[in-house]
């Protein structure tokens, strides 16, 4: 992770699926199953950030390229339909 995507996860208040490859300052962190971290006018949404460490690439698109990731994404937005609003699990 870089300066501009720390920002970025603060600036969001987003929280952190554990485990992370490094910690960002400011921002918390959950174990999964986790979402709807933020409500606002009674709605609540799932601001969430999840790291990842491919051995075999930089990590640049990361949910193209790494089939965990992948699985990862297919069960957030599975979790919006089934429970509402999505959760990482």
């Amino acid at each position: 992770p870089n300066s501009g995507l720390d920002a970025m996860a603060r600036a969001l208040r987003a929280t952190y699926i554990l485990p992370f490859v490094a910690e960002i300052d400011g921002v918390p962190t959950a174990a999964a199953p986790f979402g709807g971290n933020i409500v606002h006018d009674m709605v609540s949404y799932s601001v969430l950030g999840r790291q990842y460490s491919p051995t075999d690439y930089d990590g640049h698109f990361v949910v193209f390229q790494n089939a965990q990731t992948q699985a990862d994404v297919a069960s957030f937005l599975g979790t919006a339909v089934t429970l509402g609003v999505p959760e990482v699990r």
